[in-house]
């Protein structure tokens, strides 16, 4: 598994599960793993960055008793895992129940998933136009090959004027 590759320190992460596996007990255990999973995974690449637990498909007969039981088993799930979830205040739960078909919650979340972006201090981060040059490099260079080499990286760098070895460390670790 990769997935790691993809979690830094810095940013806000949302992790999206399907509210109807709760509602069938033979997919709890199994929505248990996954939550686990990657409450774990998250903890572990970015043990302060801020999370926003999203269930979906809140339209297909999810009772506020259900959510309210749900909310229970993630507060279970998530107390040994990790603490910096993000409240929903709005409906007094520890994740945001949506339906992306009748549009329920999605007002909601966008609203706190924009709040906490704002708040979150490594988006407040200044980088140089360097180091977004060296990123659009990098990037553009994606769509043309699976990979490159430390060394093609650093030879990017280079080029655009990041020359200390330093420097260039930092920026691909912010990146």
């Amino acid at each position: 598994s990769m997935h790691h590759i993809f979690l830094t320190k810095s940013g806000v992460y949302v992790l999206v599960f399907d509210l109807r596996d709760l509602l069938q007990q033979e997919k709890g255990a199994v929505w248990l793993d996954y939550v686990s999973f990657w409450l774990g995974s998250i903890k572990l690449h970015a043990p302060t960055a801020p999370l926003l637990m999203v269930g979906t498909f809140l339209a297909e007969n999810i009772t506020k008793d259900d959510l309210k039981r749900f909310d229970s088993i993630i507060q279970n799930v998530a107390k040994t895992k990790f603490s910096n979830i993000v409240r929903n205040t709005q409906d007094g739960l520890l994740f945001f129940p949506i339906d992306n078909r009748e549009r329920l919650g999605v007002f909601n979340l966008r609203t706190q998933l924009e709040y906490t972006i704002r708040e979150d201090e490594s988006v407040r981060q200044e980088v140089t136009i360097k180091w977004m040059l060296f990123l659009d490099n990098i990037l553009l260079k994606r769509t043309q090959v699976s990979y490159i080499t430390l060394s093609e990286a650093r030879e990017m760098a280079v080029d655009l004027g990041i020359t200390t070895i330093s420097e260039q460390e930092q920026a691909l670790r912010l990146f």
